[in-house]
């Protein structure tokens, strides 16, 4: 298992209010383990509930009866949950990023693919194999990922959230190394089979919503720094304590090809700060997904953007790279400013040190056989041309984390909007484990269907 680092929940707080007023919160920072799942080891996953790798997020948590420990990416383009199966091939053997799979006497699977936990049905007595129809579970999660599998019903336990009878895939067949599962938060209108359908199956956060945690299927997630050593998921409300200015609101039904769950607002222009008044205006329409480590922009875009951060093509592994220290050696002096929906429109500024992807990322994130070994000083640039991109469809472009990490970031599943505002920078004050957030700054949404709360809509 590649090294990466983990941000753990140091102190889960649910601060779940009135009926009027639900609302789940769970605050996390930095530590550097990496979760396991081992027969008869010992685990304390089901106690540190959400957790960031390298530059995305990350939520441990347990699946069946007794509970079997996973870390699941926290998804906003997809709906759908799914789980590594604990018996194939990549689960069962060891994995050299270099050389691929090996045999090997382990049986653990702390040296293999799967080393962020596996499911295995057998040792759940909850589990239940889905109706027929509902059998097969075939899923494109985005652009990097296809899974196949089977479908499933069990207990998902997060902190001291336990949904029963929950609807999710056990995957025995990916099109990428990324073995670890997915907690679904997206838009959950094109789960397999409409709402209207009598074998319709709600996702995570719709279950919140009627198990009354939350009132509205709406969350925000934001980091209180650029590093990601702190940060928070907020279910069911925004917390206008932790961002600057108007909470901007965008209708994000742009139009899809293969991820009808994503959210989508169009990407008006790119300006650069570079001395030279560098802009690219070339309306593009993409996907906020910060789970995903790299943005994938149109090939012209990227090159400008490149050529401004001083980023080089490297051909032997069809990536974008630039020294590790690129972003030391600019001081900041090169900001991004990415312009959303029009000329008008809200600002995501970037700097060149949030664009320096680590090699410990990429090498997992991106697909261990396509990269070679890296020199020590050279990382990957976090803005990918999409020829780059791993691709199930047509053009799919998104602005990952590396992007959006900087931004407050608010979606709203029943309408299909986002909200925007630059994240407030915590205060030097401020202790190192955060406690509960001032409940004055959490504004919850009132009704089921109810607008982003203090939201502005940009017209």
């Amino acid at each position: 298992m590649p090294l990466v680092f983990l941000l753990r929940a140091a102190a889960l707080h649910f601060l779940v209010a009135t009926a009027a007023s639900a609302h789940l919160l769970l605050p996390f920072t930095q530590q550097t383990n990496i979760a396991r799942s081992t027969d008869g080891a010992t685990n304390e996953l089901a106690n540190l509930p959400l957790a960031a790798s390298g530059h995305v997020f990350v939520v441990n948590a347990t699946v069946g009866t007794p509970g079997q420990p996973v870390s699941l990416l926290l998804s906003t383009s997809s709906p759908h949950t799914w789980v590594p199966k604990a018996d194939v091939m990549p689960c069962m053997t060891r994995y050299d990023p270099r050389i691929g799979f090996y045999s090997s006497d382990s049986t653990d699977g702390s040296n293999s693919a799967c080393g962020w936990g596996t499911f295995t049905t057998a040792k759940s007595s909850t589990a239940r194999t889905a109706e027929q129809l509902y059998l097969d579970f075939v899923v494109a999660f985005s652009d990097t990922i296809n899974v196949e599998g089977l479908n499933y019903t069990d207990t998902l336990e997060l902190g001291n959230i336990k949904i029963e009878d929950f609807s999710l895939g056990v995957v025995q067949s990916t099109s990428h190394h990324q073995w670890i599962g997915m907690l679904g938060l997206g838009n959950d209108g094109e789960t397999n089979f409409p709402r209207w359908s009598p074998k319709y199956r709600p996702n995570f956060v719709d279950r919140l919503v009627s198990s009354g945690k939350i009132k509205s299927p709406g969350y925000s997630i934001w980091l209180n720094d650029p590093e990601g050593s702190s940060g928070n998921l907020l279910l069911g409300a925004i917390d206008q304590s932790r961002y600057d200015g108007d909470l901007i609101r965008l209708n994000a039904n742009q139009p899809y090809d293969v991820f009808p769950s994503a959210f989508r607002v169009s990407l008006a222009a790119v300006n650069i700060d570079d001395g030279k008044g560098s802009k690219f205006t070339d309306p593009t329409v993409v996907t906020l997904s910060p789970a995903d480590s790299f943005s994938y922009l149109p090939d012209k875009t990227v090159e400008g953007i490149m050529a401004a951060a001083g980023a080089t093509w490297d051909d032997a592994i069809k990536r974008a790279t630039l020294p590790c220290n690129a972003g030391a050696k600019a001081k900041n002096t090169t900001i991004f400013h990415f312009q959303l929906a029009g000329s008008d429109g809200p600002v995501l500024n970037v700097g060149l040190s949030d664009l320096v992807v680590p090699p410990v990322v990429s090498r997992w994130e991106t697909g261990y056989t396509k990269l070679k070994e890296l020199p020590s000083d050279t990382c990957l640039f976090g803005i990918q041309k999409y020829t780059a991109a791993p691709s199930s469809g047509g053009p799919q472009y998104n602005l990952g984390s590396s992007i959006l990490r900087r931004t407050y970031m608010v979606f709203d599943a029943a309408n299909k909007d986002v909200a925007i505002a630059p994240v407030k920078p915590k205060s030097t004050s401020a202790p190192a484990a955060f406690g509960p957030l001032p409940k004055q700054g959490i504004v919850p949404f009132e009704t089921l269907g109810a607008r982003i709360p203090n939201s502005k809509l940009y017209c």
